[in-house]
């Protein structure tokens, strides 16, 4: 799921949330601001490392970023999103004729839909200081590969920030137990 937000500092307000929850198993990386020269790409990752939701804000309007897998929950049935080795966005995108989400800004979208590659199923318009926010695993823990992406090659200046927030207990092959444990300490075993 992606979520967007407008007029909100997304890192403030999710770090206070945590720190308000006296909970010590999240906490939030230091900002990073990221600008992208004019054709400036990032190829396609997934933000893993422990980093179970990212919020990247659009300082400038200018988008660009692709999720190939985004918005295909009837197309995706029967693929195993936590198996590297099942995953592979040319072989997806291959048996599809319309796939992901491209999240565009005032650059528009031509300059990305002239390549026969790029056919998005859905376009998400931004404008500058809006921000989306995504979580990177599943919620037994395992990275989930349908939040790969990529920023494409930009046709202006982009700027962006990137708020990561971590958490081992969240992630990783033990995340179940290690909520079962959290949910004891707080609730004593009630359920």
């Amino acid at each position: 799921t992606i979520f967007k937000s407008r007029s909100c500092f997304a890192h403030d307000v999710m770090n206070d949330s945590m720190n308000n929850a006296e909970i010590g198993i999240c906490f939030a990386e230091d900002l990073q601001v990221a600008k992208y020269d004019k054709d400036g790409r990032f190829d396609y990752h997934h933000d893993g490392y422990s980093r179970y939701l990212t919020v990247l804000s659009y300082l400038n309007g200018v988008g660009g970023t692709y999720f190939p897998f985004g918005g295909m929950k009837d197309e995706l049935e029967g693929i195993d999103f936590t198996n590297e080795n099942e995953v592979s966005v040319l072989s997806f995108k291959r048996q599809l004729e319309k796939c992901g989400i491209l999240i565009v800004g005032e650059e528009g979208s031509d300059a990305y839909l002239q390549s026969a590659f790029m056919k998005p199923k859905q376009v998400v318009q931004i404008e500058a200081g809006d921000a989306i926010a995504f979580y990177n695993y599943m919620p037994g823990g395992e990275k989930d590969l349908r939040l790969l992406h990529c920023s494409l090659p930009v046709p202006k200046e982009k700027w962006i920030s990137t708020a990561w927030f971590r958490s081992d207990a969240l992630t990783g092959p033990f995340a179940s137990f290690k909520k079962a444990q959290l949910f004891e300490s707080f609730y004593g075993g009630a359920q």
